[in-house]
């Protein structure tokens, strides 16, 4: 059988680039009371609650401190540095391919038009 290695591109070109990440309150704990596992999350019945759905805010429910409250289910990466650093080097590339190209186009441009 053939072994598989890994190779050292992969981390780069194979990265989740997610900046923002679910989180699961299910398995949180309560921001009132501070009891884990205790949320469960409540029906979304009105326009209001299925606009904000939209967007990442959901209706939750505390069994212990009995308080609904609306959560973001969405968190920051905690391995956002090395993200934002490759897509900072990825907006510096297009922009540096961006010029390049206008100026060697303007080169053949002026070498056409000079003969």
């Amino acid at each position: 059988m053939k072994k598989v290695t890994k190779r050292k591109w992969h981390r780069y070109f194979f990265l989740k680039y997610a900046i923002l990440v679910n989180r699961n309150l299910l398995t949180d704990k309560c921001p009132q009371c501070q009891t884990a596992l205790s949320l469960e999350r409540l029906p979304m019945k009105s326009f209001k609650q299925k606009l904000l759905r939209i967007i990442g805010i959901r209706y939750y429910h505390c069994k212990k401190c009995k308080q609904d409250k609306y959560y973001f289910t969405y968190k920051f990466n905690p391995n956002i540095h090395p993200i934002l650093k490759n897509y900072l080097i990825a907006i510096l590339f297009f922009i540096l391919v961006y010029y390049l190209t206008e100026t060697i186009i303007d080169i053949v441009y002026h070498i056409i038009t000079s003969n």
